[in-house]
């Protein structure tokens, strides 16, 4: 049983961020110290990436194991939250399928993957910019 009421959980739900969150910040902000120039929630492309590198064409996404399905499902309301994944999952795909049509290059990290191995994440990005790290950034 929840023990929110409908408003107080609309509310909630309403203020959790969905851009700039602290795994997004993290990327950028090393990002910028590797020198690496990048834009961000590009609203033109399909899904808004949260790191873009026009360019090249590569699209990065930092979801959210929660809101993307990875993590485990909660105990009240089963059948909303069963459903909200299953339509994130799906919208993942078309987005992921748009992008590649545009002939994109998609890159696609969770939030615990950026917290607990960053450098795995930005050695990623940098094999597809086709760029090394920088010495000293360790």
């Amino acid at each position: 049983m929840d023990f929110m009421t409908p408003e107080q959980r609309h509310r909630n739900m309403c203020n959790i961020k969905q851009k700039n969150t602290l795994p997004e910040q993290i990327i950028m902000k090393e990002l910028r110290r590797q020198k690496i120039y990048f834009s961000k929630h590009v609203k033109d492309l399909p899904g808004k990436p949260d790191v873009v590198f026009k360019r090249k064409k590569i699209a990065v996404f930092i979801d959210s194991e929660f809101w993307h399905g990875r993590a485990n499902l909660p105990k009240s309301n089963t059948e909303f939250w069963l459903k909200k994944f299953e339509y994130n999952r799906k919208h993942d795909e078309e987005v992921n399928r748009l992008l590649l049509e545009k002939g994109w290059k998609i890159i696609r990290f969770t939030d615990k993957e950026v917290k607990k191995n960053l450098d795995w994440c930005i050695d990623i990005i940098l094999n597809e910019l086709g760029k090394k790290r920088m010495e000293n950034s360790k």
